[in-house]
């Protein structure tokens, strides 16, 4: 599983999805604002890239659980526009000798 949408929950006051492969996470319910930041920790998700919220500017100074490759979003086209950015470095970057022998 890659993805997971949660924005049908307006209950929603806790998420903890820690360590998963997990690319997408849905929360956009209308009431982000009920998950305090001990209820929210979406950390050691290294494949984690979008995670849709309801305003990412709250997002980012509230809930701190979150990996540096992890970013909070509001619609796909910002989703889109930082899956992209992965595939735009390594066709800037080449490596040689592959594999080193010494350093």
């Amino acid at each position: 599983m890659t993805s997971l949408d949660l924005s049908n929950n307006p209950s929603l006051n806790t998420v903890s999805l820690t360590n998963t492969t997990l690319t997408e996470i849905d929360i956009r319910n209308g009431y982000n604002t009920n998950i305090v930041n001990e209820n929210f920790d979406i950390s050691d998700n290294p494949d984690l890239i979008c995670v849709f919220v309801d305003d990412a500017t709250w997002s980012s100074e509230y809930w701190t659980n979150i990996d540096t490759t992890s970013h909070f979003v509001e619609t796909q086209a910002e989703c889109d526009a930082w899956t992209g950015v992965d595939e735009q470095l390594q066709d800037q970057f080449s490596i040689y000798p592959n594999p080193v022998n010494d350093s």
